[in-house]
């Protein structure tokens, strides 16, 4: 993560356009509490208290057709339960952009570390990926866009796992207007996937090498309201599936403000598969993607003061801590304070 942090800031440093005389920090910082309906695998469901803080700060800055930001945000859990479950997430994103007159291209990363701590395991999950963005102006209403990216993950455990992959996303964009756009394309990802374990026979299949690729659909209308929706269907071929295997992911968000003060959003950001497996143990060599914090919520907020926001949210959530039947999973119902400068 270090290597491509500080070959994001040689770009920012050595542009032409250095030094970023329009720069800036934003920060964040909030908390919220409330009641869970919990389940972790294997368990049955139970009622519970829960606590999540989080704190982020960005710098970000333009000079010309020149911008860039970094962030990092933290977010402790703690769910209260017999299990004394409790995780800390840590985030940080990274981009620079240069514009030109028919063409753009930009560099970012995304690093992610979770821990997890359930009792008396403790799980460790750290993701890092590096994209590109390659944008051509083909038309007066028409944009190609290429999205090249590497990332890994390394998860740390009683099984210790690490996966890697290539990917490329080619969407060709179409504007009806300012306020609406709708884009298609495809998506392709050539993945590695090894497992080392301490507790299964020499003979096990340590190894999963395959391709998931398949189309993409999204639209976005931003006016009176916010409406966003994205749909990625990927056919699986791997070492350990059978023909046909699919995955599917869908990210939506609809938001408006309804009263003074008052905005309602509904996110989804779900991730879901049904993968023809060739054994029964082969579930634990599934590769999974880097965002695997499935979430459909209802989030009202009210602005009691400049910067300062109350909010409540509801919903289902589940986080896929290793492969899919170990995951964590419920219905939440949170209050909380957010501070934005």
């Amino acid at each position: 993560m270090k290597i491509f942090s500080g070959l994001l800031l040689l770009l920012i440093l050595f542009s032409p356009d250095y030094p970023y005389t329009d720069s800036r920090i934003k920060w964040r910082i909030g908390g919220e509490a409330g009641i869970y309906r919990y389940r972790i695998s294997g368990l049955n469901y139970q009622n519970h208290l829960l606590s999540r803080g989080n704190g982020l700060i960005q710098i970000e800055g333009v000079s010309g057709r020149n911008s860039w930001h970094i962030s990092l945000q933290l977010k402790p859990e703690r769910y209260s339960n017999s299990q004394n479950y409790s995780a800390l997430k840590t985030f940080s994103k990274g981009y620079y952009q240069k514009k030109g007159d028919n063409f753009n291209w930009g560099l970012g990363y995304d690093a992610r570390q979770y821990e997890y701590f359930v009792s008396p395991q403790h799980l460790s999950l750290a993701n890092f990926k590096l994209n590109g963005h390659l944008a051509w102006i083909i038309g007066p209403e028409w944009i190609l866009t290429l999205y090249p990216a590497y990332y890994y993950r390394d998860i740390s455990s009683q099984v210790i796992q690490n996966l890697d992959a290539l990917s490329m996303e080619i969407n060709l964009n179409k504007s009806f207007s300012y306020f609406f756009k709708v884009s298609s394309g495809w998506y392709f990802e050539n993945f590695y996937l090894e497992n080392n374990f301490n507790f299964v026979a020499p003979s096990t299949d340590r190894k999963n090498q395959g391709l998931r690729s398949g189309p993409v659909l999204s639209a976005d209308y931003k006016k009176r309201y916010l409406l966003s929706a994205k749909y990625l269907l990927l056919l699986h071929h791997s070492r350990i599936s059978r023909f046909p295997s699919f995955e599917h992911y869908i990210r939506f968000i609809a938001g408006s403000v309804f009263a003074e003060n008052w905005t309602v959003f509904l996110y989804a950001d779900y991730y879901w598969n049904k993968i023809k497996l060739n054994t029964d143990n082969s579930a634990v060599l599934l590769t999974l993607p880097p965002d695997s914090e499935n979430r459909i919520e209802l989030k009202v907020e009210k602005m009691l003061r400049n910067k300062l926001i109350l909010f409540t949210r509801f919903g289902y959530f589940r986080d896929i801590l290793f492969w899919e039947n170990f995951s964590t999973r419920g219905l939440q119902l949170t209050f909380g304070l957010e501070y934005n400068h």
